[in-house]
């Protein structure tokens, strides 16, 4: 399989086959965009329900891909590469922080 070596950036996946499909893309745009405020390029939310993760969740469920490893190659407007920012000792606990973050203002605000 080829990869893109610029590829770069966070973006998030929900399922809307289920009863929370609404919900579970909500909280997936909050946390995607809070992310992107670390730095990274935003490449948006998409719907993914061939995640038995989000297909089979009983609640809202998110997944997040933050930043990619393979990105070796600085893409047009990109500052740092994703493979340097992911070996960044503290990126993890920005990352773990924002979502946590995030999570927590949404269901305190339901």
């Amino acid at each position: 399989m080829l990869t893109d070596p610029t590829a770069n950036g966070v973006e998030s996946y929900y399922c809307d086959l289920n009863s929370n499909g609404m919900q579970s893309e909500e909280l997936a745009d909050r946390v995607r965009e809070n992310l992107a405020g670390l730095g990274l390029r935003d490449r948006g939310t998409l719907t993914n329900c061939s995640f038995a993760v989000l297909r089979l969740a009983r609640v809202p469920a998110v997944l997040v891909e933050v930043g990619f490893h393979t990105n070796t190659s600085l893409a047009i407007g990109q500052a740092i590469l994703d493979s340097e920012r992911l070996a960044d000792f503290d990126f993890p606990g920005d990352v773990g922080e924002s979502i946590g973050i995030q999570t927590t203002l949404w269901c305190r605000a339901r």
